[in-house]
């Protein structure tokens, strides 16, 4: 029993090769520990600050998007 607990421990706080989901709103990925910190930093679904409000916006939205600014520029 003690070494189940053991495992359990081990899997959810330190093995390098557990599941991991990104976690960023909207990314589904799931990858070993140990990538989990390179990936969240290059992931498309970050917040990224809006140049504008400062709202936190995804960064594959403002790729399409740059800003909130671009937006109140535009025709409706």
């Amino acid at each position: 029993m003690v070494e189940r607990q053991r495992l359990a421990a081990h899997l959810e706080r330190a093995c390098a090769a557990a599941p991991v989901a990104c976690g960023h709103p909207g990314c589904t990925l799931t990858l070993p520990r140990a990538e989990v910190e390179a990936h969240r930093a290059q992931c498309v679904r970050r917040p990224v600050p809006c140049t504008l409000c400062g709202a936190a916006l995804p960064e594959a939205d403002l790729a399409v998007r740059p800003s909130c600014a671009r937006l109140l520029r535009a025709p409706l």
